[in-house]
């Protein structure tokens, strides 16, 4: 079909070029497909992935069904249309829709974390779990062996690392994720006729059109706040190099919650201070994603002289002066 509608009568495939990626238990194929018809040339650009079992495939089907009803309140968002399911392949077709990363828009950071905010809001949903505070003390305790500080230095952030698990074990943060939220796996297309962007546009749904890749999470659930941690670990850690604080962040964490609770009350979640009555989690998932993040580049050899003290420093800092107080 054309651009006025008309249906083409004959149609043929002149060229197929593809791009092959191996991923945990999938292959991936991305197709550009040329065709020609009687109303001339046609584009279109589909991804194929092929399980390696069929249990996997039936979990991202199923992932991908949660994530068309946690986005069908929103007419700006969806996931990559499905095309075809084929059981005897272990295998299925989406279509991809061409656009924009949200660098790529042009916008001010502002907006960008007000968009990614209410993003985030809409695919955690409304799902509100209990999280276990046994389990993330331990996890905690299992990257505070691996670091590098001395034992002094460990033995005197245990006792601050418990006094703030009480938030854990009052919140109910969790929830089970549908897919991984990454801002450059999101394509992200404006309304062209609309002439200025603003953040009423943006959250009334007639802004920005964004479509989501569907890809299963390693985790079966998270905590809302650790997914939101790995979003702005680089940059809060980046400032408290650079000037010994995080407040230019901070600033932006409060344009991204201004989106992320405007999809939060549409999906009727209960308010941030009855999911989490003894304070939100950020800063210790912040310290999480700080720790995990080193003890990978410990593990590949990339440890940095005196990095170490740096973070050293920086677990101090959000265990001790509560940086997020201003944050609601």
């Amino acid at each position: 079909m054309d651009n006025v509608g008309n249906q083409a009568e004959t149609i043929s495939v002149q060229d197929v070029d593809y791009i092959t990626k191996e991923l945990k238990d999938v292959f991936e194929y991305e197709l550009k497909i040329h065709f020609i018809s009687d109303q001339g040339q046609l584009f279109q650009t589909v991804v194929a992935r092929e399980f390696e079992n069929e249990d996997m495939m039936n979990l991202e089907i199923e992932r991908y069904g949660e994530i068309v009803g946690r986005t069908v309140l929103f007419n700006d968002i969806t996931p990559k249309p499905l095309v075809k399911v084929d059981a005897l392949t272990r295998s299925i077709v989406l279509e991809k829709i061409e656009g924009s990363t949200l660098d790529e828009l042009g916008i001010s950071q502002e907006l960008k974390d007000f968009i990614l905010g209410r993003i985030y809001g809409i695919l955690h949903g409304n799902e509100i779990l209990s999280v276990s505070e046994e389990n993330v003390l331990e996890f905690f305790k299992f990257l505070l062996t691996h670091l590098r500080f001395t034992d002094e230095e460990k033995n005197r952030l245990v006792p601050l690392l418990q006094t703030h698990f009480t938030k854990f074990s009052e919140c109910f943060g969790g929830f089970t994720p549908q897919t991984i939220i990454v801002s450059d796996h999101i394509s992200f297309r404006l309304n062209e006729t609309i002439q200025l962007v603003d953040k009423e546009m943006i959250a009334q749904g007639h802004m920005v059109l964004s479509t989501i890749k569907s890809e299963i999470p390693d985790e079966l659930t998270d905590e809302r706040m650790r997914d939101i941690a790995y979003y702005f670990h680089d940059r809060t850690y980046l400032e408290f190099m650079e000037t010994g604080n995080i407040n230019k962040t901070i600033g932006q964490m409060k344009e991204f919650f201004e989106g992320y609770l405007l999809a939060a009350n549409i999906h009727q979640m209960p308010p941030l201070n009855e999911v989490y009555p003894s304070g939100i989690t950020l800063d210790i998932q912040l310290l999480f994603v700080a720790w995990l993040r080193e003890v990978e580049k410990i593990q590949k050899g990339e440890n940095i002289l005196n990095e170490d003290k740096d973070l050293l420093r920086y677990s101090y800092f959000l265990l001790t002066q509560n940086p997020l107080k201003s944050l609601f």
